[in-house]
């Protein structure tokens, strides 16, 4: 923490000219939505919000300076320039502290702002690229795309491979489809059942997309068509996973929703209906704490279909929930979530694999929470599991036909867990496998 307070974050997705409203959102004096309209964030940006978030939250709970750099309406040469010179006035006014500069890939080539900065500063400029093609064909060539995360070039520039490039292709024809004419519902299931195609092909299994509906997030009428056929207990839980942006199926309605335009969205989508497709019907009725282990394995199930499809994505592990846990920035919220999350995992440590943790938290959306956390613990083992074919294709099948609506699920799940729990861990902690 006292690291943090040596930083200075300058960022390309707030315009220049809106930075005393940036400093307003970061003193907490405007709320989120004020903020956005207040920088026309949409607009001029139009990447979601939702992959910044968190980044903006940190910032301002650490109390780290913030610098808008963009300036759409120039060239790229001139705005370099004018990022340089903002860059150049942070270091006088923050002397001792590291600027951090999140960009896009065009300005940190070498005659780019890399440049320009070293016209203007007289301190070394370490560049860090995101997701380089042809780094990641290289090393598919070599058999090294699963191994390798980080490459190092030379001692100021480095990529780090977060997914592989056919991911992020998609990723950028969702998006900009998104923004183009806000993806609807057509768009949405097409989408979600050509990775069900892609799944059930790799599962072996003999399931198509026919009848499958995608609502989304861009749609005018998405939670009347959403909570069309749920009940009266149901419709507070929908809500409140619209509300914490989760994609999720319903087998009732033979219908998802996806909250995101993502890769790793779809596919988690696709995964869901699929393993609704082989269980017989995988029913919630959110009757917590009772339908909490049902809420894990659906959750594993997501996650291991979005590894599949995204092989660089990484869970945390129980010790990076421990370190968040202890974290200063762990909101009361996420707090009360990884408490959950830990207090449930301890349990199943200890032998009681079928059982229910003692803790029950004040929020509702922290079961929710609890059970994503607890479900990328699992699916991430899965998954490891299945690549290194200790989980033939068969007995994956096997473990996701387990009847979800059995009413002795508990005891089903502890068999599952226990196969888990064979399985070995990729990872002692994300931050390590980086």
């Amino acid at each position: 923490e006292r690291d943090q307070k040596k930083l200075v974050l300058a960022v390309e997705c707030i315009h220049s000219s809106k930075q005393k409203i940036l400093d307003r959102y970061l003193r907490n004096e405007i709320s989120e939505d004020q903020f956005l309209k207040g920088v026309r964030w949409k607009q001029d940006w139009g990447f979601p919000w939702e992959n910044y978030r968190r980044l903006f939250d940190w910032a301002r709970k650490a109390q780290i300076p913030v610098i808008g750099l963009n300036d759409p309406s120039s060239r790229l040469k001139v705005r370099d320039q004018m990022a340089a010179q903002k860059l150049k006035i942070a270091q006088e006014k923050w002397p001792d502290r590291k600027i951090v500069v999140i960009c896009g890939d065009l300005h940190l080539q070498s005659e780019a702002l890399p440049a320009e900065l070293k016209k203007k500063l007289k301190k070394p400029v370490l560049r860090i690229f995101q997701n380089v093609e042809k780094a990641s064909f290289q090393l598919l060539k070599k058999g090294l795309d699963d191994q390798v995360d980080v490459i190092r070039y030379d001692a100021s520039q480095f990529a780090v491979l977060s997914v592989p490039p056919w991911v992020k292709w998609q990723n950028f024809l969702l998006w900009s489809q998104n923004v183009d004419q806000e993806l609807g519902s057509n768009d949405g299931t097409d989408a979600v059942a050509q990775i069900v195609h892609w799944l059930a092909k790799e599962l072996k299994a003999d399931i198509k997309a026919d009848g499958l509906t995608v609502f989304t997030a861009g749609e005018e009428d998405v939670w009347e068509r959403v909570t069309r056929d749920l009940s009266a207990n149901e419709k507070p839980w929908i809500k409140i996973m619209i509300e914490d942006g989760r994609s999720f199926y319903m087998s009732k309605a033979n219908g998802g929703y996806l909250a995101r335009a993502s890769v790793n969205h779809a596919s988690s989508l696709a995964m869901q209906y699929i393993h609704d497709r082989l269980c017989g019907g995988a029913v919630l009725h959110f009757d917590l704490p009772d339908d909490f282990l049902r809420m894990i394995w659906i959750e594993a199930v997501a996650y291991f279909g979005t590894k599949i499809i995204n092989p660089k994505r990484k869970s945390n592990t129980l010790l990076d929930l421990r370190a968040s846990l202890s974290s200063s920035q762990a909101g009361d919220g996420g707090r009360e979530a990884l408490q959950l999350a830990l207090s449930q995992r301890m349990l199943e440590m200890n032998g009681e694999k079928e059982g229910v943790t003692s803790f029950r938290p004040r929020r509702k959306s922290s079961w929710v929470a609890a059970s994503h956390l607890l479900g990328a613990l699992a699916g991430e083992r899965l998954y490891e599991g299945f690549r290194r074919q200790l989980l033939p294709v068969a007995t994956m099948k096997t473990l996701l036909s387990k009847p979800l609506g059995h009413k002795n699920f508990p005891l089903l799940y502890r068999e599952l867990l226990e196969i888990i729990d064979s399985m070995p861990t990729p990872y002692r902690s994300k931050k390590e496998k980086l």
